[in-house]
């Protein structure tokens, strides 16, 4: 039982959900993950480490829309499928490298979403917040010719083996 259902039951009113509680609600990140599934292929999260090479090319498409110029948005310009994007590699990064998310107080004026800082803590690597994770991605998939994808998957196999 999560802290608001229990203080709707002790208190017998509803409690307004956070911002926080809002964003990181497994279903509705789950829900966001598939849509970035939906749209580039991906059938589901495998078992096993993927580079999802039957869909690499749709995925760096997709990206290529939701990171001009392999930009950061503001939180002001950040589209859905930016995060249907993070919430696909949370979902991933969980599975692959034990990620847990939690808001992170570290550097909230360079988040990309307003008033949450959402951050993964992976099991053998240093924390990252969402932006950095994907600073790193656009920084790396610079290199790649834009493929931002490839970037992630690039970088997500880095954090799996430090996980191992």
């Amino acid at each position: 039982m999560s802290d608001d259902e229990q203080t709707t039951m002790d208190l017998g009113v509803p409690v307004e959900q956070s911002e926080w509680s809002k964003w990181v609600n497994a279903d509705r990140r789950k829900a966001q993950a598939r849509k970035f599934m939906d749209r580039v292929g991906i059938q589901s999260i495998p078992d096993e480490f993927s580079w999802f090479g039957d869909v690499e090319d749709s995925a760096n498409a997709a990206l290529s829309e939701a990171f001009p110029d392999a930009e950061l948005p503001t939180p002001e310009n950040y589209s859905d499928l930016v995060d249907t994007f993070v919430c696909f590699l949370g979902e991933y990064l969980n599975k692959f490298a034990e990620a847990e998310w939690y808001d992170s107080p570290v550097n909230r004026e360079n988040a990309i979403y307003k008033n949450i800082n959402p951050a993964l803590r992976y099991r053998g690597s240093e924390d990252a917040t969402a932006t950095e994770l994907l600073q790193d991605i656009l920084n790396h998939g610079k290199e790649l010719d834009g493929r931002i994808f490839t970037s992630a998957m690039v970088i997500s196999y880095e954090l799996h083996l430090n996980s191992l």
